[in-house]
């Protein structure tokens, strides 16, 4: 059975399936849980399969990824090891065995059993806030923080700022989570809104130190954003992740989102997806990216932003990433969101990294009919692409359809207007202020 997850913001959720005969089976529901389970039949097992395939791939225009064989196997072994681990756990009285434990037995079941057992667990969660909770057992804590558990460990956390608890430093909240037994597995961290906006910054330097003086072996996941209204993206002063490196060595996914973003030298080996959201993006992470070697790197999407909020990359600042130095593994490429959005459509028809990629984002910038000429003359270029995603520039109705009759992979909805003020004509990106 085919299993894919999407694992985005809050959602959490897993779809399985499986043709046999001429029907498919499918479960679904939230990681951890058994789900749902529903059957559809169809006139033949050609039906099956083919309808099976429209299914799946209506999950991965969602945004659910396979998860592959391999990884499940070893979501199994590690199931079986944590099992172990929480009988010696018990019987040294460690409240952790039990928690391991009730865990699981929650993640088989559904309804009524699956309530009561959360109930059970709520109480032995309070009993044993010290232990369990550490940090998050306080109400600051709780309020300024999201905890996900796995098989009595801290999977998931995010710490943020909560305006009626401004008392609680959330570089401090950090620390002691950090430092807490029940982060010896942690593989999701992300980094919200930090305390100092009540002082009128939202800095995240202050985070990203703290855990570069920690570091972590087991986040796999780092995210450095909010959606807070008062998270203004050109409010979101990031700072450098140059120190974070070697102190997070399992990273293999990266999301930043914000401006004043410095990279450093990166060494991340296992880093499969980066993405830097930014109005202005500094032109520092893109020479950083252009030079990096990242061999296991196959997701890499960049909002460049506007002059006016501090973007100042060039074309040459992305001549490594279009040539495909130190990107062995790279096949969605996003250049997006760019006031030289035409410039990076006129390099990228000739950049050698064209004929690796599968997926190739030029949407959400400034893009006109004159500078969309170039993907027409090189068409024969992208036409092995599944997608080439050029929404939200400023495209005629006639250059769309040209462009979707000599590319069936393109898709360019949401095409903008320009603003005109005094004669003169305005193209801006989507994402600035």
């Amino acid at each position: 059975m085919a299993r894919y997850e999407y694992t985005r913001g809050t959602s959490n959720k897993f779809w399985e399936i499986e043709v046999s005969g001429n029907a498919y089976t499918v479960q679904y529901g939230r990681i951890g849980t058994v789900g749902q389970t529903t059957t559809k039949s169809f006139a033949s097992e050609a039906v099956a399969r083919k309808q099976a395939e429209s299914a799946i791939r209506s999950k991965e225009a969602k945004g659910y990824v396979k998860v592959e064989e391999e990884a499940l196997a070893f979501d199994r072994a590690e199931a079986e090891e944590r099992l172990v681990l929480a009988d010696r756990l018990q019987e040294s009285g460690d409240p952790r065995g039990r928690l391991i434990a009730l865990q699981h037995e929650i993640g088989q079941n559904t309804g009524k059993d699956r309530a009561a057992l959360k109930k059970t667990e709520a109480a032995l969660l309070v009993e044993h806030a010290d232990a369990l909770l550490g940090p998050f057992q306080t109400d600051a804590g709780r309020a300024c923080s999201e905890v996900g558990w796995k098989l009595g460990y801290w999977e998931k956390l995010k710490i943020f700022a909560s305006y009626h608890h401004q008392e609680q430093a959330t570089e401090d909240l950090l620390r002691e989570a950090l430092g807490h037994p029940s982060a010896a597995q942690l593989e999701h961290l992300h980094l919200g809104i930090p305390g100092s906006v009540w002082s009128g910054m939202s800095n995240w330097q202050g985070g990203i130190d703290v855990l570069a003086e920690i570091g972590s072996e087991s986040v796999r996941s780092l995210e450095l954003s909010d959606q807070d209204d008062h998270a203004e993206i050109s409010w979101c002063e990031i700072g450098s992740l140059a120190a974070l490196w070697p102190k997070v060595p399992g990273l293999e996914k990266l999301v930043v989102r914000g401006v004043g973003i410095a990279l450093g030298a990166i060494e991340a080996p296992k880093l499969r997806y980066l993405e830097l959201y930014s109005g202005g993006l500094p032109a520092e992470p893109v020479r950083r990216i252009s030079e990096a070697r990242l061999p296991a790197l196959e997701h890499l999407e960049i909002l460049f932003g506007a002059a006016d909020y501090g973007a100042s990359a060039t074309i040459d600042d992305c001549a490594g990433i279009l040539e495909g130095r130190g990107l062995p593994a790279l096949r969605w490429l996003g250049l997006k969101n760019a006031e030289m959005q035409g410039e990076i459509a006129a390099a990228v028809a000739n950049a050698p990294i064209l004929a690796r990629l599968s997926v190739l984002d030029l949407s959400m910038g400034t893009l006109v009919d004159d500078q969309a000429e170039v993907l027409l003359a090189h068409a024969d270029r992208f036409r092995h692409l599944e997608k080439l995603d050029l929404s939200d520039n400023y495209l005629s109705d006639a250059m769309v359809r040209r462009l979707r009759d000599a590319l069936p992979c393109c898709t360019a909805h949401g095409q903008r207007e320009p603003d005109a003020w005094n004669d003169e004509v305005y193209h801006y990106t989507s994402v600035a202020e």
